[in-house]
């Protein structure tokens, strides 16, 4: 199926590459580690609340890391500062095993809901938890994915190599801010778990999707990597492990991972492995005090 030449050209993409290993497509499985941030201002002060956010970081993470090794797959986990500060060990056991460490905010504010100084305090306390622990992240992920023109000249600034919010594409593709521009790895509410089967009793702070059959989440990422395969592209999943972590749902992730790895004839890798291959340069980040 061809996409014609106009279409192509709304967005300014790097060329697709020839994927390693003589695999069609890549796939980057991506995390965001929110557990129980920012307790105050989402509201989460209710018992039962706290504790399902806190199953993310415990027994829903395990699961979670558990179905990696076991496929022997490395992911892309977006976490906040204040998540490194409650779980320094959850933290840095993650990176030690491999897997990449993203910038997610600090407490996961609302970023186009708040002021630009508050936006500046996100990203500077965020990449200082972070850079307690030894990590220096390359690529960032909006809380939220409600990006900002201001969050973008902040993340230029940082020197960050990849963004991980925007939708203006299926391809990895620019974002631009005058003659100056950062790499874009597309996410899209389909292909992330939180709209298949977060519940809200009305409590949580911003909304949820409604409960759905497993194989509806299964088969909608299934036809997304197919249809990459046919048109030689990179697709970014996304995932919570307070979500993805129950029992049921764990099985359906290694379901879809062993079919990826098996069948569908796709490189499994993390975001920055992708813009290796894609050849985006390292820019050099300023340093946290």
């Amino acid at each position: 199926m061809k996409i014609s030449r106009f279409k192509q050209s709304v967005t300014d993409c790097p060329p697709l590459p020839t994927w390693p290993s003589g695999h069609k497509a890549a796939v980057s499985l991506t995390y965001d580690l929110d557990a129980d941030v920012g307790k105050s201002w989402r509201n989460m002060d209710g018992l039962t609340t706290l504790s399902e956010a806190k199953f993310g970081a415990g027994r829903g993470l395990e699961r979670l890391m558990g179905v990696m090794a076991d496929h022997q797959v490395k992911s892309t986990f977006f976490v906040p500062g204040e998540i490194c500060e409650l779980y320094p060990e959850v933290v840095c056991e993650i990176a030690d095993d491999g897997h990449e460490i993203g910038h997610h905010g600090y407490i996961h504010l609302a970023i186009n809901r708040i002021r630009s100084i508050e936006q500046r305090e996100e990203m500077d306390c965020g990449m200082k938890a972070l850079a307690k622990l030894g990590i220096r992240p390359t690529g960032y992920r909006c809380p939220g994915w409600e990006l900002t023109p201001f969050t973008l000249e902040l993340l230029l600034e940082e020197g960050f190599r990849y963004d991980s919010s925007c939708m203006g594409d299926d391809r990895p593709y620019y974002l631009k801010s005058g003659s100056r521009k950062l790499l874009e790895m597309p996410v899209h509410w389909s292909l992330d778990d939180w709209v298949f089967f977060r519940f809200s009793n009305g409590n949580i702070y911003d909304g949820a999707g409604t409960m759905s059959d497993p194989q509806a989440c299964l088969n909608t990422w299934k036809r997304e990597v197919e249809n990459a395969v046919m048109e030689g592209r990179h697709v970014t999943i996304t995932m919570h492990p307070e979500v993805m972590g129950r029992g049921y749902r764990s099985h359906l992730l290694s379901e879809f991972i062993g079919w990826m790895k098996a069948d569908a004839n796709v490189w499994v890798a993390t975001l920055d492995e992708v813009a290796d291959h894609l050849k985006e340069p390292r820019p050099a980040m300023k340093e946290t005090a």
